[in-house]
């Protein structure tokens, strides 16, 4: 295997394409959360991005229903999702995936509530 160390742009992109990988694999991924990959790996190599496609913690956790940080981090992580940065500013979370988070929720509420 090649040495990626001297090559962040190389290593980032390893690990979008493996976390995407296996999301499909697992059939945890829709067709907007994969092209919501594409785009991170975008954002992440050319160092800039629409504000509209993003969202914080706070209206991440109003789109999902939810009241608690604690709740929501959790989510996140079961989840792969995670928030952004470009210039090591964090810039929020893609809205893409938090919709994605929140039909999932939507759906799980329903069946249990059948």
């Amino acid at each position: 295997m090649a040495d990626l160390s001297k090559k962040p742009f190389l290593q980032q992109l390893r690990k979008i394409l493996s976390e995407g990988i296996q999301r499909i694999d697992n059939d945890e991924c829709s067709e907007e959360s994969a092209l919501g990959m594409v785009a991170r790996f975008n954002i992440e190599s050319d160092k800039h991005y629409d504000k509209k496609r993003f969202v914080n913690y706070d209206e991440a956790m109003r789109m999902i229903g939810i009241r608690s940080r604690g709740m929501f981090k959790k989510m996140c992580d079961e989840n792969g999702i995670r928030q952004h940065s470009v210039g090591n500013i964090k810039v929020g979370f893609l809205r893409n995936e938090i919709e994605d988070l929140a039909r999932q929720a939507r759906e799980e509420n329903r069946n249990s509530t059948k």
